[in-house]
């Protein structure tokens, strides 16, 4: 298998001043990545959000300041636990973000993805996974478990491309979230 990998080196300032989106896409494709969440609650959480940041006047249309408030807004509001599932309900995403707002990464990209997307930025959800190098143990092979995948949400700026914004909770149940166990 052969795979690139790019990071992202421009800093947030540098992001500032691209539109939203690829003129080049099709109708179509424009339309997958700005689709909203049939539930009203999310553009409404969206507008209220927005209206809430601290946005400077001058860039508050800018299409990565409204997604950077966002995702500073479910920075602070969302609480990392992989023991929530939000299983059996009719909609995942809805149940977390508009009940105990507990996840874990699945949960943060979902519901990233349609704040992005009712703050007029196009956005979709990365998966992929990241297995340590001792997990080898000195053979050719890798063992994958699931504690190794991730989901994150990103957003599309002219002129620069797919940009992971991920969210990155301030607080966690009681589960493992960055190497600590904090009780809520």
């Amino acid at each position: 298998y052969e795979f690139e990998s790019l990071a992202q080196t421009d800093g947030y300032q540098q992001l500032i001043g691209h539109g939203a989106g690829n003129p080049e896409w099709s109708d179509e494709v424009r339309e997958n990545y700005l689709e909203l969440h049939p539930d009203p609650r999310m553009a409404e959480l969206s507008e209220q959000i927005l209206s809430e940041s601290s946005i400077p006047p001058a860039i508050e249309e800018d299409p990565f300041a409204r997604a950077l408030a966002t995702k500073l807004w479910l920075d602070r509001e969302l609480i990392y636990s992989t023991r929530e599932r939000h299983a059996g309900v009719e909609d995942p995403t809805i149940d977390f973000l508009f009940g105990n707002r507990i996840g874990y990464c699945v949960h943060f990209a979902h519901a990233a993805v349609f704040l992005y997307r009712a703050a007029g930025v196009p956005a979709r959800i990365g998966t992929g996974y990241m297995v340590p190098e001792e997990n080898r143990r000195g053979g050719s092979s890798v063992m994958v478990r699931s504690s190794d995948a991730h989901a994150w949400a990103e957003i599309y700026l002219e002129d620069v491309g797919w940009v992971v914004l991920d969210i990155a909770v301030q607080a966690c149940a009681i589960s493992r979230c960055s190497g600590t166990r904090v009780r809520n």
